[in-house]
Parts: structure tokens; sequence; C-alpha cells
């Protein structure tokens, strides 16, 4: 799904290029060694990790990241590989039949598994006073349980169902502002309102994350070969 790809890798190219000017950006000669996919025009390395290290990594992007746009992000985590070389993000870590890459920025946090056929991603993104939920997955069908699972999750935040194609679904929040007594006003279109503090802990993010998480994790399977 290269479309879908593109579409993620440009909402994440703010946080890499932050991630890039930090003083813990690998040195050239570590980026010489990186393994990276044949054909990968993104600039993203992918690592693999020992069994422990990869556990502690998901388990971390299962806990999630408040979204708020009054967050000072600091410079991202690295992790040492399985050959003890220390990357930064952002990378893909390598996991059973696909990679995974995870990112946070403040206002937004995105993980999404790209296999060799398709790109499963969840995202949730503030603007001003609106929280919007996206889940993109190729595989979904018409009487999915996971999508059933997420209309439900929205309409108990009292949210609502912006977005319901064949391949994603996407729900809308309004916030309230923090600590204000003054009515929200929005600004104009295309404006980015610096007045009002918005906070926003998604209560579903684990179980939505583990869902993505889980296709990068499938072990293949390999058909048997007939006998002749």
């Amino acid at each position: 799904m290269k479309t879908t790809t593109k579409t993620i890798i440009c909402g994440l190219a703010a946080f890499a290029l932050y991630a890039c000017s930090g003083d813990n950006t690998a040195s050239s000669e570590l980026i010489g060694t990186a393994s990276t996919q044949a054909g990968n025009d993104k600039g993203v390395q992918q690592i693999s990790l020992g069994p422990s290290e990869e556990a502690a990594y998901i388990e971390t992007i299962l806990k999630g990241k408040p979204i708020s746009n009054m967050i000072a992000v600091d410079p991202p985590s690295c992790v040492n590989d399985t050959n003890g070389v220390e990357w930064c993000p952002p990378y893909r870590v390598k996991l059973q039949s696909g990679t995974l890459l995870h990112a946070w920025g403040g206002i937004s946090e995105t993980i999404y598994c790209e296999s060799a056929s398709d790109t499963i991603s969840l995202d949730v993104f503030l603007h001003n006073n609106t929280i919007t939920k996206r889940w993109i997955n190729p595989l979904f069908t018409a009487d999915d349980d996971g999508k059933e699972a997420f209309r439900n999750s929205c309409t108990r935040e009292g949210g609502r169902i912006s977005e319901d194609t064949e391949s994603s679904i996407a729900c809308e929040l309004t916030l309230e502002p923090l600590n204000t007594d003054k009515e929200y006003t929005a600004p104009p279109e295309g404006e980015i309102s610096l007045e009002f503090s918005f906070h926003y802990y998604d209560p579903s993010w684990e179980v939505f994350a583990s869902k993505t998480i889980e296709y990068c994790e499938i072990q293949p399977q390999i058909e048997p070969v007939a006998d002749k």
C-alpha cells in the first residue's frame, strides 16, 4: 500500500527532522551499517532488537503518550540493536512478519506496521480543540470486530465517526480547554490557537495499538509442499 505508507511518512516528517537535529543522531559511519529495505526511499533505518529489548520497546508503545499542545518534546530515546550499536529515531524495528515504526511529537502519536503487502497504522492527532483518531487497515472486512470496537470506543468518549471506509475508520472528539473560564473560540481557518491549552490521553490506545502491532508479530504461515 504505497499511497498509505507515503501518507504516514509525510505525517512523520517533522518528527524525523526534529529527531535528526538532536545530539543523539547516529554518525555517518554507523548509518553506513544500517540494514535498509530494498527500494526504501524514506531514509528510515531498519534494525533488529533482541527478544527482551523488543518486548520492552513494544511495552513502551502500548502505554501510549499524552497528547497536548503544551508539551515540550524531549529528544527521542535511542536503543541498542543486537550488535550493540546505538540507533536513534526514526527507525523501523524488524518483527516476525513486518517492520514497526512509532513516533510521538506532543500533539500526535503514530504507529505503523508494514508488511510485504500491506500497511496498518494508528494515529492520534490534536488540532486546536479537536482530537482525530484514525485507524487504517487494508485487511478490514465489512463485519470486522475491530472496527465495531473502534466505533463503540468513540461513542463511549462522546465522539463521532468522521470517516468509515473499506480500509479506514476515524473518530473526532471535541476537547474543553484547561484551566480557564474563557469560552473557546475557534481561530481563523488554517490557523492554530495558542491561547488555549488542551490535553488528551487516549483510554483505548493500548487496545488498538495491540491490534496494529500484532500484524507485524504474526509468524508467516508457510504452505506445506504437496507430495507429488
